[in-house]
Parts: structure tokens; C-alpha cells; sequence
């Protein structure tokens, strides 16, 4: 009697899920980090991390960037997803949160992420603007279609998530009062190339003070195929009348 009682809320559970498909799809976190400008400046002393151009300097746990040399300079480079690492997964999403301080009148500060040639990402200008970044990456230097997005309050700290589809992805940039705008961006991005954040700025003479970065990277793994509720009663019926038959004998 146990076993008949048992076998029957194997399939009521059994076709509970049935009704209901597999399980959801699950995520994978490929990155993630929380860091003072100080840590920043560590991880380039360990060799994760590197400065394009000019070696800034620190001032407490905040790393300033002074003067640069050349139009649309990248200032960090931090690699966030190895090459590969995206193999048999599906969407990427980058999240990061920073807080900077501006130590000149201009200030056009970008923060992006790159394959190795395309750049995603967004532009907090001077004048209480944001635009959206999407250009190339050279190495040590970015070019980008700017496109606006509106007028911006420059309250830190501010988050910029991107979210890269197959088709587009979907930036959404909120900063320190919760004012969030979204933005979508078709352009080819390669998530199986090695995939760097990128801090930049427009023209060489901006400076910036660099106080706190945190940074993730997360990604989905494919959704499997749902199987349909009769075809697990039905499996799951065979079964039963097996069992049954067993004990009879």
C-alpha cells in the first residue's frame, strides 16, 4: 500500500512539471569586483589591469587622471570575460557602478565595454547630457557615433548596465536619484572575444579623480527545451504499471 501511495505523488509532482516545462534557465557569474581608485592602481601593479596612456596618480584611495596627450584616450583597461568564457552561453549582462570626481571644467567621462574592436557603452558630458557610446576600440585610443540621449543629472554614484543581445543591446544608465533612461544600440558585438571595461575621455586636457568601480559580468545559460506535460505522464504511467505489475508477481 506504501509503494501504490508513493507511486501515485511521484506522479502528481511528475505532472506538476509537466504542466510547467523544465527548469528556468540559470546564470553564470563571470566576473565581479568591488574597488577604491587605490585598487584600481593594484590591479596594474599585478598585471590585471593596465593604463593605455598616461600613468595617473593617486590622491588618498582616489586615482587622478590628469592631462592627457590625444583625443579620445582610453585611460584603464580592466578585462573582465576571457576569451571564450562565453562558449554554450547565451545573453551577457555588464553592470557597473562608479563614482568619479571632476577636476577640470571639461568633462565628457565614457565607460564602456569592448571586444577588442567594437565598444559599447555611454558618455556623461559636462552639460548635464548623457550620450550613448558606439564606436571601436584602437588600443589607446576610441572613436564613437555619439548618439544623445537627453539631458542627465551628473549624481553620483551611477550605474551603467548593458545588456548584450544577439540582435541590439540595451544600455540603462541610472544615476545616485534613481533617474534611469534607456537605450538601445544595434551593433555587432563579438561576446566570445575577450571583453575589457574601458574608462575614456573625449579630449586630453579633462582630468578625473576615479573614487569606486564596482563591476559584473553575468551570464545566461542556454534555456532548455521544455518537454511536454503528456509525454512525461505518459512516461511516467508505463512506469507506474510496471511497478505494479512487479509487486503482483
Amino acid at each position: 500500500m506504501l509503494s501504490r501511495l508513493a507511486i501515485l505523488v511521484s506522479l502528481i509532482l511528475v505532472w506538476g512539471a509537466g504542466l510547467h516545462g523544465t527548469a528556468i534557465a540559470s546564470s553564470v557569474t563571470l566576473y565581479s569586483g568591488n574597488y577604491t581608485g587605490k585598487d584600481l592602481n593594484d590591479l596594474v601593479t599585478q598585471g590585471k589591469a593596465s593604463y593605455p596612456n598616461e600613468t595617473p596618480s593617486l590622491t588618498g584611495s582616489r586615482l587622478d587622471f590628469k592631462n592627457g596627450k590625444q583625443y579620445g584616450e582610453i585611460i584603464y583597461r580592466l578585462p573582465i570575460v576571457n576569451t571564450g568564457a562565453m562558449s554554450g552561453l547565451d545573453d551577457l549582462v555588464v553592470t557597473m557602478t562608479l563614482n568619479w570626481d571632476m577636476l577640470s571644467s571639461d568633462n565628457d567621462f565614457s565607460f564602456a565595454i569592448s571586444d577588442g574592436s567594437q565598444l559599447l557603452g555611454a558618455c556623461i558630458g559636462d552639460q548635464n547630457m548623457y550620450w550613448a557610446v558606439n564606436g571601436t576600440d584602437s588600443g589607446t585610443t576610441f572613436s564613437s557615433t555619439w548618439t544623445p540621449g537627453g539631458p542627465y543629472k551628473r549624481v553620483m554614484p551611477i550605474t551603467l548596465k548593458i545588456d548584450v543581445g544577439a540582435n541590439s543591446s540595451i544600455l540603462t544608465l541610472t544615476n545616485g536619484e534613481h533617474t534611469t533612461f534607456n537605450f538601445t544600440l544595434d551593433k555587432e558585438f563579438n561576446i566570445n572575444n575577450q571583453i575589457d571595461l574601458i574608462l575614456g575621455r573625449e579630449h586630453s586636457w579633462e582630468s578625473y579623480g576615479i573614487n569606486s568601480l564596482s563591476i559584473s559580468a553575468v551570464a545566461q545559460s542556454p534555456s532548455p527545451v521544455p518537454i511536454p506535460a503528456p509525454v512525461l505522464l505518459f512516461g511516467s504511467g508505463i512506469g507506474t504499471l510496471f511497478c505494479l505489475r512487479k509487486t503482483k508477481k
